[in-house]
């Protein structure tokens, strides 16, 4: 029974989150053809393959796979917890921008700058300082509103019915492994 061993070259789901049950070592994505040519793919503990230090036997990709993926589907299908992962993502996407919160406080303050200096001018003193200072201000506003929309597209808000809904919608081993879908490919659990 010649069996060829190849680099993975297909999506493993549990890359990175997978842990070996006897020795905690990470298991890895690996993939083999059989004298057959039929190809079987299947996660392997890196321990077992690299040091031959552990016994634990491969496990077959698609079997392990969907039993982790039907376990976490479970999960959101309690009201509790799918609640609980909601909050989890909204107090995770508020703590991702550290810039936001600054550039939006400078802007208010160039604001009031700006407002302070239009008054100034108003009661009449107006120099040529107080013009240069103006137009700097100006500048500084347009370059805080262009950092402040480019941070907001690098990572946009989600509302709590957009993650409900993603977390109901479930998932689709066929996107997955087109890279079409398969939400839970996206996502970054940690299942150890």
């Amino acid at each position: 029974m010649g069996f060829i061993s190849h680099k993975a070259e297909e999506s493993y789901l549990l890359t990175t989150k997978l842990y070996c049950g006897k020795c905690g070592a990470l298991m890895f994505g690996e993939s083999g053809v059989s004298h057959t040519g039929k190809m079987y793919t299947y996660y392997k503990c890196a321990a077992a393959k690299k040091k031959k230090t552990c016994d634990k036997k491969a496990v077959r990709k698609q079997w392990l796979e969907d039993l982790v993926v039907n376990e976490t589907m479970k999960l959101v299908e309690d009201d509790a917890s799918m609640n609980a992962i909601i909050a989890k993502v909204m107090e995770l996407q508020n703590q991702e921008s550290t810039d936001l919160p600054i550039y939006e406080k400078q802007l208010k303050e160039t604001e009031v700058g700006i407002t302070n200096m239009l008054n100034a001018i108003q009661m009449g003193i107006l120099t040529s300082s107080t013009k240069e200072r103006l137009e700097a201000l100006e500048d500084q506003r347009k370059e805080l509103q262009a950092r402040i929309a480019e941070e907001r597209l690098a990572k946009p808000k989600m509302k709590e019915e957009f993650v409900r809904f993603w977390l109901l919608a479930g998932y689709d081993p066929a996107g997955a492994a087109a890279g079409t879908g398969g939400h839970l490919h996206q996502c970054h659990l940690s299942l150890r």
